[in-house]
């Protein structure tokens, strides 16, 4: 654990003393300081906190923003679990969650609802990124939206089981799940639900439906940066259906100028984005500058196994055709190494 969060935590464990009372932690994916106080309610729309110091007053956390729930005197081994989840490592991430007994849980219901869903989170993040099992997964995250319908976890457990469908190729099953986060009261959660749709039609070859899905994001009014981020991933969606289509230059025009208007640190979009390019300029029988877009995702936006894998499973065929077999066997060699189960590996594209 890092000094600063020794301190946080110390300043949270003096509190509940001083005061007598619990206290639980909420961190938004704002920029304010945790909401700390008694947790009183949870629903699949918000977290209602009783705020510390506060003559009893509370406020509703809308769970769209929130970024984590920590609980009063909740088993270490959960902290050690998100820290893990938060850098990718969701291996270690299990193996912190494998080692919490009931008796360290006890009778409350919230932590238990914690631990099941980041073990299933996690089987899922692996199982998509190649290096688990998508069926075990998706049962695992379907378990959990079944005993646990009232958790603030619940539409995001219910996309991720879309995605895992998805990922098997199980498009009709994957719908209802979108649909469920597409009646979320927030625009982004509408968004991202149409985004995931139009995905699921581009895997199909339904390029002008997902097009569809995606100028509904394109075209929403929503303010805020949780809405904008979903405008620019439907933007590069939308020009993969483009280069699907007879549009392939216009696909390229557009994406560059993603990229060139992308804000640095915003890796999962670049990475989209190059993908997406690549793809483009494949079939504009461009594949130098093919290469050099999908290099762009192997060397510098690698975080998104997903994308990384296409990235990858991409340059493989490229040096193949360039006549570069040496390349093309050390990036199969990574391909196969860090995402051996998934459909870029496997073939399954």
């Amino acid at each position: 654990m890092s000094n600063k969060a020794i301190v946080l935590a110390a300043a949270v464990a003096l509190a509940a003393v001083s005061t007598g009372r619990a206290v639980d932690r909420v961190e938004t994916t704002g920029k304010e300081k945790p909401v700390l106080g008694k947790i009183v309610s949870i629903t699949p729309q918000q977290v209602e906190v009783e705020l510390l110091s506060s003559g009893g007053a509370t406020r509703q956390i809308p769970a769209n923003e929130i970024k984590n729930v920590m609980f009063e005197d909740e088993p270490r081994a959960l902290l050690y679990a998100r820290k893990n989840i938060a850098d990718g490592e969701y291996d270690k991430a299990m193996d912190d969650l494998q080692k919490i007994t009931p008796a360290e849980i006890g009778h409350r219901d919230n932590v238990v609802t914690e631990v099941e869903f980041f073990k299933a989170y996690c089987a899922t993040e692996l199982a998509l990124s190649g290096n688990g099992d998508i069926t075990e997964a998706t049962n695992q995250m379907l378990a959990f939206v079944k005993a646990h319908d009232g958790s603030y976890h619940y539409l995001h457990a219910c996309e991720l089981i879309g995605n895992l469908l998805v990922a098997k190729g199980s498009y009709s099953q994957a719908e209802p799940y979108y649909r469920k986060l597409a009646a979320a009261p927030w625009p982004d959660y509408k968004m991202r639900a149409a985004i995931a749709m139009g995905r699921a039609l581009l895997a199909q070859g339904k390029a002008a439906e997902a097009a569809k899905a995606f100028d509904e994001v394109i075209a929403s009014d929503a303010g805020g940066e949780l809405a904008e981020a979903q405008r620019l991933a439907a933007q590069v969606g939308k020009a993969r259906t483009m280069a699907a289509g007879n549009q392939v230059d216009a696909a390229i025009r557009s994406l560059e100028k993603i990229i060139a208007d992308a804000d640095a640190d915003n890796e999962e979009l670049h990475a989209l984005a190059y993908n997406a390019l690549g793809t483009a300029l494949r079939k504009a029988q461009k594949p130098q500058h093919a290469l050099l877009a999908f290099l762009h995702v192997d060397l510098l936006y690698n975080s998104n196994p997903e994308a990384h894998a296409e990235a990858l499973a991409n340059l493989e065929q490229l040096f193949t055709e360039l006549h570069k077999p040496e390349h093309a066997k050390r990036i199969r060699a990574t391909l196969d190494q860090r995402y051996k189960n998934s459909r870029w590996a496997t073939g399954a594209r």
